[in-house]
Parts: C-alpha cells; sequence; structure tokens
C-alpha cells in the first residue's frame, strides 16, 4: 500500500468501524496529523494505517492564492473593482466599501489582475512601436498595416 501525504489544508476523512473524522489538516508533525474537527485523534498517518484507520484525503489544498503586492487600481474575479492603497490589503471597493480586507475574504475573489494607468500602457506601446521601426529600418523595410495590427494584437487589441 503507497503511503498517503498530507498537507496542511487537506481535507481528510478518517474512519474505523463506526467511528468517523472529517476534517482539514492543519499540523503534520512529525509524529501526528492533526485535523480541525471536534475530538479528532492526534494519530500518524503510520498509526491511522495500522490501528485500523481508513484514511483517504477527500480534497487536496488549493495552492496558494496570490494577493496584490503593490499599491494600485485591480479586477478581481467576478469584474469588480478594488484600488488598494498598501499591501496588508487596506482596500477600496469601488461599490463604496473600504476597510482592511484579510487574505481569507480576498482569496475568495482571486485572482486580481492590475489594472495599469494609461500613462504606462502607452509609453509600452511607444517603446515598442520604436523597437518596430528600429528592426525595420535595418531591414529597410517600410512599416505596413501588417506590422501595426501585429503590434496592436501583443497589446491585446483587436480588430
Amino acid at each position: 500500500m503507497s503511503e498517503t501525504v498530507y498537507e496542511v489544508g487537506d481535507l481528510v476523512e478518517i474512519e474505523q468501524g463506526e467511528e468517523f473524522h472529517r476534517g482539514r489538516v492543519y499540523d503534520v508533525g512529525s509524529s501526528a496529523i492533526m485535523l480541525r474537527v471536534p475530538g479528532a485523534p492526534g494519530l500518524t498517518p503510520h498509526e491511522l494505517t495500522l490501528g485500523g484507520w481508513i484514511v483517504t484525503v477527500a480534497e487536496k489544498s488549493k495552492p496558494p492564492v496570490v494577493l496584490p503586492t503593490e499599491p494600485g487600481v485591480y479586477i478581481d474575479a467576478t469584474s469588480g473593482l478594488w484600488r488598494f492603497t498598501q499591501k496588508g490589503y487596506l482596500a477600496l471597493q469601488a461599490n463604496g466599501s473600504a476597510g482592511w480586507f484579510g487574505a481569507d475574504h480576498l482569496r475568495e475573489l482571486a485572482p486580481f489582475t492590475r489594472l495599469e494607468p494609461v500613462a504606462e500602457t502607452a509609453k509600452k506601446v511607444l517603446d515598442r512601436l520604436d523597437a518596430l521601426d528600429s528592426e525595420l529600418s535595418r531591414a529597410s523595410c517600410s512599416m505596413t498595416k501588417g506590422h501595426i495590427l501585429t503590434l496592436a494584437a501583443e497589446f491585446g487589441v483587436t480588430s
């Protein structure tokens, strides 16, 4: 039988006869697996197996969510607009909500996509246009509509 690997955050079910526990793993040490359920035993995975426990990982933990790390305007997964003013998640939501939002609350709305100010995007477009012009000049070519459409597509603009 292969050894089950438990990780913090996994949803685990353990049963032995009539006794059944289901909970999230909150600690995995060298000698115990601890579940967040009332009355759950702190037994090693080895003891669970040898002691007649049937152990099932019902749901693997989700990878950590990357939350905004710099101030700016962001859009969440539900198309909600947010203005983060500092790391630590002091945020203002476009609908007027404001305050300190914890990582647990924000995790529900992830992923967040930073919206660049127009000036930043314009600078990137102009820098790329300048580089393209230099490439074409070295090749003694002229810029065509196809070059411009390709450049536009690089920045998500489609016709």
